[in-house]
C-alpha cells in the first residue's frame, strides 16, 4: 500500500495497468484514463501478460509513500 502526496493523473498507453482502492480491484486496459486522488492508499501495477505503459503526471515531482501494512 502506498499513497502520493499530489494528486495523479494517469493516461494508460499499452497493456493493462490496476489498482486495488476501497477493497475494489480496477483495471484500465490500453487507452484508459484515471485520476487518482492524493493522500489515498492503494495499491498498483501491471496485470501480468504484456508489459504496461504509462504517462503519469505529478506537478513538483513524482513520489510514492508507503503505507502502514492494513491502513
Amino acid at each position: 500500500m502506498h499513497v502520493h502526496s499530489q494528486d495523479l493523473p494517469t493516461v494508460v498507453l499499452k497493456g493493462t495497468f490496476y489498482a486495488k482502492i476501497d477493497g475494489r480491484h480496477l483495471r484500465y486496459p490500453a487507452g484508459s484514463y484515471y485520476r487518482l486522488l492524493a493522500d489515498k492508499p492503494h495499491l498498483s501495477g501491471c496485470e501480468k501478460g504484456a508489459d504496461c505503459l504509462l504517462f503519469q503526471y505529478q506537478e513538483d515531482r513524482f513520489d510514492l509513500v508507503p503505507t502502514k501494512t492494513g491502513q
